[in-house]
């Protein structure tokens, strides 16, 4: 089995973004918004052969967002303030695919670990895949539209969106759970926190178990030290899942996989699996 992480070009946000002031959401939207310093963050979406099909997980960005009238009016210029995005046609998951000769239309399963811009924008890639959403993401992205950094008026009509049928089934710390292949080794969980609805996906394979964690956390130092990101919805169910995914990890040999993160490349190839530290509780977040 292989896996493939492309990455689907990059962006720019504020430092704030990343590393947030405040346990108080708005508090870190804030900080993000009068922030003046910006760094660099790739966008990474994962690609798996499997003998079962092709799986995708997340699409990535399209280059699309680099045209002046990509978002909706009224809220261009907070966009063209908050955000840079460094983003080719080359870049997008569909060209990317195309070179390892993996054909976007041959894939059968998508999924969508949550419904942010950056990892649904290049949904029109895969019109013959089947999509899936957790429950709560498909509604609050339906409720609240742009508001919910999710753009659904840029997504293919042809979208029928799967939702994903949760059993009760633990998967080590994770109370729910469904499997995906009939193989049994790939599973989807809840993670939610970054968004309510987030889920992340579980790939069991030679001994190795790989979390696809997406927004879980921006990067291994986030995960690890309690950093949290300024459009994190709910600072205490971001730390809850971090705290499910670090006692996977003590049974498991996990490699933890991000978004955002630039090291995520290099633990898949090296299979390098995620050393637990000392928990991070919600009062030792800095709150200013």
């Amino acid at each position: 089995m292989r896996i493939h992480a492309l990455r689907c070009g990059q962006m720019s946000v504020k430092s704030n973004y990343v590393e947030a002031k405040g346990s108080n959401r708005l508090m870190r939207l804030t900080s993000s918004l009068l922030d003046t310093s910006f760094q660099e963050i790739p966008i990474y979406t994962w690609v798996i052969e499997h003998p079962e099909g092709l799986i995708v997980i997340d699409v990535g960005e399209t280059a699309k967002v680099n045209e002046p009238d990509y978002f909706p009016a009224w809220q261009r210029p907070y966009w063209k303030t908050q955000y840079r995005f460094h983003i080719t046609p080359a870049d997008e998951i569909g060209t990317q695919m195309r070179a390892l000769h993996l054909p976007p239309e041959e894939v059968r399963w998508l999924i969508l670990t949550h419904a942010h811009f950056d990892h649904t924008d290049a949904l029109y890639h895969f019109p013959n895949a089947k999509v899936y959403f957790s429950r709560r993401e498909f509604r609050d992205v339906i409720t609240f539209r742009s508001a919910h950094f999710a753009f659904p008026s840029k997504w293919p009509s042809w979208l029928k969106p799967q939702i994903v049928p949760y059993t009760p089934e633990a998967l080590g710390p994770f109370n729910q759970s469904f499997t995906l292949t009939q193989a049994g080794d790939v599973h989807i969980v809840p993670t939610p926190g970054h968004t309510m609805g987030h889920q992340s996906v579980i790939l069991q394979d030679e001994g190795f178990t790989y979390f696809f964690g997406a927004d879980t956390s921006f990067d291994l130092t986030s995960l690890l030290n309690g950093i949290i990101d300024a459009p994190a919805y709910n600072a205490h169910k971001v730390l809850e899942t971090r705290q499910r995914i670090l006692d996977f990890a003590q049974d498991t040999p996990l490699v933890y996989l991000t978004t955002h993160d630039y090291q995520t490349p290099i633990r898949l190839q090296n299979k390098e699996t995620l050393i637990v530290k000392r928990p991070v509780t919600l009062e030792q977040v800095p709150s200013h």
